[in-house]
């Protein structure tokens, strides 16, 4: 915003026209209003409305501006207010212009001086004070050293003489630190110094000194007569005499099956593979627990019956109702799509719980029945199967494209994990467009991962609808 626009628009906001009287709840101080309709001026002053009233002319022509006086030369301006100070615009230069050399008559008083002063009063940017100064690095010979400075041949105000030469010793004062006496330079003896501990040699026993003859040796003997006497227990273990233990080679042949043997025939028992016959099954003890059950990773007893003809005992050991009913076995599984499933992505996505997983070594037949629809009838949905690996097999998949016709993906050996029809859009977004999906699986001996039906979209928004459903059985 330019400075003119910014003064109207703050003459806007300061200036009201209106057909009646102001009242004080408007406007602020310095504000003006305008009643055309009673031809009344107020202005409002310490935030109230005064009247100032204006002599205006009335009446017709009062006041009337002619063109022939102010536009004489009729070219719908009035004359002078398109000039400054009577000057037309092409009197005056642009805002932004240039000046040739030419123009510049005259030199503007000291335009060639920094601070006043002229290019010789400062010294160029290569100078040096060669000549004056010495540099930082530098000598002296010693004819330059004229006088002594006090004190400059001493060390701590001491002259050299005050100190011994570098090679001076004590040769002839003391002794050197390593150094031998004669007998004769002993000439006293200090007190005790012939005792240990103030005890003369004659108070200790000699090196060589043993004590054979009072105490026996650490490894010695005695013969039966030397035994006068039994130590109290001496003859025991633990307070136990040798009766109270069995010998080293007892065993409990008789009251134990020896493990050695690993079952035996006798002492009431029967173990099948050991010495002795098989257990018979009258023999085995039950009981209602599941300890010892059949499961997915060890063989075992047969669940408890559940007392219900209807129910038969699945792959993973729980007694279950076959599918479609207790009347009659169904092979089929079915997984039915239990909530809608939308995405706007146009890679395929998993839907959400709609997979089974395969066994190794099987043939599976495979029959599915999506419910598709879209946000958009230019975005189709486009449903599709991942599957796992270490399988082959083929799958077929159609979906909706038109109203007339259908977006197709055949598939011969299975090639690729993410693989979906082709559809480019729906006939309308109300309704529930059917689309069929076939497939063979045959599993290697280490398949791995799910069969997983997907969706994708080519823009927007697109969902497969509660309802859809696959059903697979093994072949």
């Amino acid at each position: 915003m330019n400075k003119l626009e910014k003064e109207l628009k703050d003459l806007k906001e300061q200036f009201y026209l209106y057909s009646q009287a102001p009242t004080d709840k408007v406007g602020q101080n310095g504000s003006i209003w305008f009643d055309y309709e009673n031809k009344k001026f107020y202005v409002k002053i310490d935030g109230s409305w005064k009247e100032m009233t204006p002599d205006i002319p009335t009446g017709s022509g009062s006041g009337d501006m002619l063109k022939s006086v102010y536009d004489p030369d009729d070219d719908g301006v009035v004359d002078n207010s398109e000039a400054l100070g009577g000057h037309s615009t092409s009197y005056f230069a642009a805002a932004s212009h240039t000046h040739s050399g030419s123009d510049i008559t005259s030199q503007v008083s000291d335009s060639d001086k920094v601070d006043g002063y002229d290019a010789s009063s400062f010294s160029l940017t290569t100078h040096n004070h060669s000549g004056v100064y010495a540099p930082v690095s530098h000598q002296h010979q010693g004819s330059d050293i004229t006088s002594q400075v006090s004190d400059a041949d001493t060390v701590d105000g001491q002259h050299a003489s005050e100190f011994a030469s570098a090679s001076h010793d004590h040769s002839g004062v003391y002794a050197p630190v390593s150094h031998q006496h004669q007998g004769t330079d002993i000439t006293s003896q200090v007190s005790d110094s012939d005792k240990v501990d103030g005890q003369h040699a004659s108070d200790f026993a000699s090196a060589s000194h043993n004590h054979s003859g009072i105490y026996a040796p650490i490894s010695h003997q005695h013969a039966g007569t030397d035994i006068t006497s039994i130590v109290d227990n001496s003859d025991k273990l633990d307070g136990y005499h040798s009766s109270d233990f069995a010998t080293a080679t007892h065993n409990h042949d008789s009251d134990y099956a020896p493990i050695s043997k690993g079952v035996t025939n006798g002492d009431n028992h029967d173990h099948a593979g050991g010495d002795g016959a098989a257990i018979t099954e009258n023999a085995i003890s039950l009981s209602d627990v599941t300890t010892d059950d059949v499961s997915t990773s060890k063989h075992g007893f047969c669940p408890k019956l559940p007392d219900d003809s209807s129910k038969f005992l699945n792959g993973i050991g729980v007694w279950a109702v076959p599918s479609g009913g207790g009347s009659g076995f169904d092979p089929w599984a079915i997984v039915v799509l239990s909530s809608d499933f939308s995405t706007n992505k146009t890679t395929a996505q998993a839907v959400t719980d709609f997979n089974f997983t395969p066994g190794a070594g099987k043939m599976y037949i495979i029959y599915g029945a999506f419910l598709l629809r879209t946000d958009n009838t230019a975005y189709g949905a486009r449903p599709g199967i991942n599957f796992p690996s270490g399988v082959s097999g083929g799958a077929w998949v159609d979906a909706p494209n038109s109203a007339t016709g259908a977006a197709m993906r055949i598939w011969g050996t299975i090639g690729t994990a993410n693989q979906k029809a082709d559809s480019t859009g729906l006939p309308d977004t109300t309704n529930q467009w059917y689309s069929r999906m076939e497939a063979l699986l045959i599993t290697g001996a280490s398949p791995s991962g799910k069969f997983q039906i997907t969706l994708a979209s080519e823009n927007g928004t697109v969902y497969m609808d509660i309802g859809s459903y696959f059903m697979y059985r093994e072949v």
